[in-house]
Formats: C-alpha cells, sequence, structure tokens
C-alpha cells in the first residue's frame, strides 16, 4: 500500500498543514488567493513575509529562493523527514486513504520497523561512535548524565535543513531546564531520558546556535522543544517514529502522545497516588499521533494491559471527532479487552501536561 502523490497534493491544503504547527498568515490581508507569512517554518517570527500560499493553486511560494513548493514538500520541511514519511503523515492526518499496489503511483514506502521493543538509545554512546560495531544500549536506569562532545553531529536526513552541533545533560543545561520547569517538570523527572541540544540551521551564515529539549525517538531522531521568541516551538530532527522505553518481561504499557505528557504524568505521580508510578511499566511514546500503527507493532507482541493517556483535543467541527479521540479509539478497537482510557484522570484539562500546571489550583 502507498499514496498517491497526486490525490495528496489536491486533497489536502498546504494552509491546513502549516496551522498544526501554529504557523498562520498575516491577519491584515483580506480573502485573496494567495495568502503571506511573516512566521517561518521554525516558529521565528519576521519583520517582511517570508512566503506566501496560493489556496487556488496550493502551492506555496518561497520568496528567498523564489522557488513553489508542494504540501508534500511543505511537509517534509516540516518535520524532516522522507518523502514517504510525509505522504504517510498527509494520508493518514487528512483522511486520504492508501492506494492498491497494482494503482499505486508513489514510490514505494519504507519497510516496516521491527516487532522486536527496542530500549531507549543510550545518547552519550552513540555521539561516542568508535566504531561500525556497536554494543546494545544500556537500560533507561543506567541513562548517564554526562556532558557530549561538543562537535557538530551530521544531519539526521539528506533534506534535512538542521543539525545537531551539541548533546548536553539537563543538569548543564540551564535554559533547558529552564523550560522543562516552565512547564511544571523539574529536572529530576527528566534528566535520564531527556537532554539539552544545541542546533543550527545549515542555511544561516552567522551558524547561530539555537537551544532546545531533546527526546529521542527509535529512530534516532531528536523531538524538540523549546519557547523561543515567545512562540512554543515543537519539531524534530530526523524522521518520525515512537520512543519505547522498555520495562524487561513486563506486560503492562502506558501510552502518551507526546513526551511532555509523559514526564508530567511521572511529576502527579509524585503528588497523587491516583497517578499511578510508571515504575516497572513499559512506556510508549507516540511522538505523533500518526505513529499509532508503529505502537500497535509493539503492542500485538503479548501486552496484557494497556493505559492510555492521549489528549482532549476539542471538536474542530460539531460531529467531528478531535485527533486525541479518533486515536483513543482507534487503541480502543483494536485492543477492546485490555485498552483503557485514562483521561478520566485530568478531564478536565487538554492534556496531562495542563493537569499538572493547574494540579494545585483550587478550582
Amino acid at each position: 500500500m502507498s499514496y498517491d502523490f497526486k490525490k495528496l497534493k489536491e486533497r489536502v491544503p498546504i494552509e491546513r498543514v502549516l496551522e498544526r504547527w501554529n504557523i498562520t498568515p498575516d491577519p491584515r490581508q483580506g480573502n485573496n488567493e494567495w495568502k503571506s507569512y511573516r512566521t517561518d517554518f521554525d516558529g521565528r517570527k519576521h519583520k517582511d513575509p517570508c512566503f506566501s500560499v496560493g489556496l487556488k493553486r496550493n502551492i506555496l511560494r518561497d520568496f528567498r529562493d523564489g522557488n513553489n513548493y508542494t504540501v508534500i514538500d511543505v511537509a517534509m520541511k516540516l518535520m524532516n523527514c522522507s518523502l514517504q514519511d510525509a505522504a504517510r503523515w498527509l494520508g493518514e492526518t487528512f483522511g486520504v486513504e492508501e492506494e492498491h499496489p497494482h494503482r499505486a503511483t508513489a514510490a514505494p514506502t519504507t519497510a516496516a520497523p521491527a516487532k522486536v521493543p527496542l530500549q531507549f538509545p543510550n545518547v552519550e554512546a552513540e555521539l561516542h561512535k568508535q566504531s561500525a560495531q556497536q554494543t546494545p544500549p544500556p537500560s533507561l536506569e543506567r541513562a548517564t548524565t554526562t556532558a557530549a562532545p561538543s562537535e557538530p553531529e551530521p544531519p539526521q536526513h539528506h533534506e534535512s535543513k538542521i543539525i545537531v552541533s551539541g548533546v548536553r545533560s539537563l543538569v548543564q543545561s540551564k535554559r533547558a531546564a529552564e523550560y522543562l520547569a516552565g512547564r511544571g517538570i523539574p529536572v529530576e523527572f527528566a534528566k535520564d531520558v531527556c537532554r539539552g541540544i544545541f542546533y543550527q540551521y545549515t542555511s544561516d551564515p552567522t551558524k547561530k546556535k539555537w537551544w532546545g529539549v531533546g527526546f529521542r525517538n527509535r529512530a534516532k531522531a531528536w523531538i524538540i522543544r523549546n519557547n523561543l521568541d515567545s512562540h512554543l516551538s515543537k519539531f524534530q530532527i530526523g524522521c518520525q517514529d515512537i520512543t519505547l522505553i522498555e520495562a524487561p518481561q513486563s506486560p503492562f504499557f502506558a501510552v502518551f502522545e507526546g513526551f511532555i505528557d509523559f514526564l508530567s504524568w511521572r511529576v502527579l505521580a509524585s503528588k497523587d497516588s491516583g497517578f499511578h508510578a510508571l515504575n516497572g511499566i513499559n512506556v510508549i511514546v507516540l511522538n505523533s499521533i500518526v505513529n499509532y500503527k508503529k505502537a500497535f507493532q509493539i503492542l500485538d507482541g503479548g501486552a496484557r494491559q494497556i493505559a492510555l493517556m492521549l489528549d482532549n483535543d476539542p471538536q474542530k467541527k460539531i460531529g467531528e471527532e478531535s485527533p486525541g479521540d479518533a486515536t483513543t479509539r482507534k487503541f480502543l478497537e483494536r485492543y477492546p479487552n485490555i485498552a483503557k482510557d485514562m483521561r478520566f484522570k485530568y478531564s478536565l484539562y487538554k492534556d496531562v501536561n495542563d493537569c499538572l500546571m493547574n494540579f494545585d489550583c483550587p478550582f
């Protein structure tokens, strides 16, 4: 199965894709065919427009290089992923059905990940590669927090316009630690699975270094969070995948949408016994709801109980499922006897982190 590129370009508006990254057109313009944008792909705001989107032709015109880009090009740039991963994300997110092999016009998709659960990668071991022979990564509990070397790490994918130039422990990354504290998460709850990341844009002649909190997935990509320029930045350097934090021999799983929610649950468990601790439980962080099928490949291997901690997204249209509702439903339908929707624990809030941020609120 694969996706018809032509169908994706016709059915998925670039404007809606940009909205998912909180990139919206200049509000001062009217109902024109072309909408100009002053917010760049990385979330930075500019005085002059960076690009415009033609609503009728569904193309993006970049004012800096003068080129036109399709919705697939835009998705690849936003997610720093391959052509096939971008097509799959667009299809699953915006409801474009896959084509049967004999009708497919798209390139073949990449091979599915192995069903064998993976442990959380050891960041420093990967940065200190000495040869092609690598030792298996240690368990989550043994993750080290020593500083990583400052030499630039190569881009995760040839399409990437961002490279990692440094990795540090959270203890050594003041701004990253302050960002997490602003989300209600003390360093001690995150230092084993998160790092302070420095990254650069390859097109920036000044080679300025930006920072963020980094969380790694199975594909060794970095999921980055920061709040630069008062804009909540969410992006990744590398390809889409889940993160599995493994509890050997345990058949119990907890599923989160993003790593901030996972860390928030850890903090809530230390404050309220109603939020069960995750010690001894396998944790799957989707990193994006489009990765739910990759979680199925792990859970099909013998899960006996699955706790779902996904988002309470508001409905955009009456009668239309929110992304959190739709993804939760897919898990419940596939595992009707063992999966449980745990959102009742934070039913008044949009997600686990929102619950944490309002935990001590008296109303």
